[in-house]
């Protein structure tokens, strides 16, 4: 933490004892009871000033701002991931990220480290649209001096923010020479919503080293010569990208909020570097977006893309017509079952009988238990029968393990009996 001097602090207030500074840190935050706490995403960092007899000094409106460093923790700090850009033989190889910014208060934190240190990318960004060489908002170049680029910081903050890297050791310069940072000015200026960062690595053609048998060949199939674009040394980088805010604590208000807190572009994956014209207790808010899918790039050189891999293309095409085979193949015999499992009534009932019997016909498992035969059955009563009624409903045959039939009849019917005719008598019959 930097302090402003004593003049801007304490004024032109006279004091006849000493001034007591009361500085704590904390991991946890606090003031958790309001639902802006959920923005919180690193250490507490707290700073009083009071008088001797103990009553709280006010500081406020500081022109000398106050420079604030808070801690990330472990969970809070962001994760890394590779990213190999692909040529498909033209200059058209750059990568695209995505962030939304949700709050005029947040600022965009984008860091990458390529395999080689030498390597120099270009990063277009604009809000609203996908960034490109002849559209974007803002030009970044990585690696680039750090603090480069400090228009929305006033001599105050941009003095604290020098004292800032002047004590930071050569990683952390490091670092930040290869950092994009779009200030919460810059977010007010242009509006929320998502933003896109394109990143391209600068690679001179002529400097591209092509084999010599390359530049004699011709490529009879797509009729054209090999481009010198797909031999380009393209290398993987590493990046995080974040939307960073500086919060504190107020009273008044029981909640946190931003005003008088700014971020600075010293903030790296360590810590959150802030100036605020007040004392109070301080915390910041470090939000990674998940990853998106860039569709425009994705559905770029589409022809030349499917030539390259139209092995994998049949492969793929191959899996989704055996999957949409099968899974027709399976809802047809789904509703077999349901067929084969169902209740289903005589074809000569009537629906003005009073007395309903379910007839279960148990077969067997071997293939030739079940009978195409007419089968007819007779329910006996001490009073009536049912007659001869045919086992079937007009469509299916009971020829199945198990069939279940609805038949309707007369009053007190008790006894069951079968009898059979027609072609193919034989039937394994266990029990009715």
């Amino acid at each position: 933490m930097t302090l402003s001097s004593a003049e801007e602090m304490l004024g032109s207030i006279s004091f006849s004892s000493f001034v007591d500074i009361k500085a704590t840190s904390q991991q946890e935050n606090p003031y958790t009871w309001d639902i802006s706490a959920q923005f919180i995403a690193s250490s507490v960092m707290s700073l009083t000033l009071s008088e001797g007899g103990g009553s709280e000094i006010e500081v406020d409106g500081l022109r000398d701002p106050i420079g604030i460093r808070m801690n990330l923790g472990e969970r809070s700090r962001p994760r890394r991931r590779v990213v190999r850009p692909y040529s498909n033989g033209d200059s058209n190889y750059e990568t695209v990220h995505f962030v939304n910014v949700t709050s005029n208060d947040s600022s965009i934190l984008f860091q990458m480290n390529a395999t080689d240190s030498d390597a120099v990318f270009s990063v277009w960004v604009a809000r609203g649209r996908r960034a490109s060489p002849t559209d974007y908002d803002f030009l970044f170049t990585v690696p680039h001096p750090p603090l480069d680029d400090t228009w929305y910081l006033d001599d105050m903050e941009r003095r604290k923010v020098e004292n800032e890297l002047a004590n930071a050791g050569e990683g952390l310069a490091d670092e930040l020479s290869h950092s994009v940072f779009i200030s919460n000015d810059a977010v007010r200026m242009l509006g929320l919503g998502q933003w896109t960062l394109v990143v391209k690595q600068q690679v001179n053609e002529s400097e591209i080293v092509v084999p010599e048998v390359t530049t004699r060949a011709y490529d009879y199939q797509k009729r054209t010569t090999p481009s010198p674009w797909q031999y380009a040394q393209l290398h993987p980088y590493s990046m995080w990208l974040t939307t960073v805010a500086c919060l504190y604590w107020e009273d008044t208000l029981n909640e946190w909020t931003t005003r008088g807190c700014k971020v600075t572009p010293a903030s790296n994956s360590r810590y959150v570097h802030c100036v605020c014209t007040h004392l109070t207790s301080f915390g910041a808010d470090f939000a990674v977006p998940p990853n998106t899918i860039d569709f425009a790039a994705a559905y770029s050189n589409l022809d030349a893309k499917l030539r390259d891999n139209f092995a994998v293309l049949v492969f793929v095409c191959s899996c989704l017509l055996i999957y949409i085979v099968v899974v027709v193949w399976a809802r047809r015999k789904d509703r077999q079952d349901v067929e084969k499992w169902g209740v289903t009534p005589l074809s000569d009932n009537v629906a003005e009988e009073r007395y309903l019997y379910q007839v279960t016909v148990f077969t067997g498992m071997r293939s030739s238990a079940g009978t195409r035969s007419r089968v007819s059955l007779v329910a006996s009563g001490d009073l009536d029968d049912t007659g001869v009624r045919r086992l079937t409903d007009g469509k299916t045959k009971v020829r199945r393990p198990v069939s279940s039939i609805s038949c309707s009849s007369g009053p007190n019917g008790r006894d069951l009996s079968d009898c059979n005719e027609g072609k193919l008598i034989r039937w394994l019959l266990f029990y009715l």
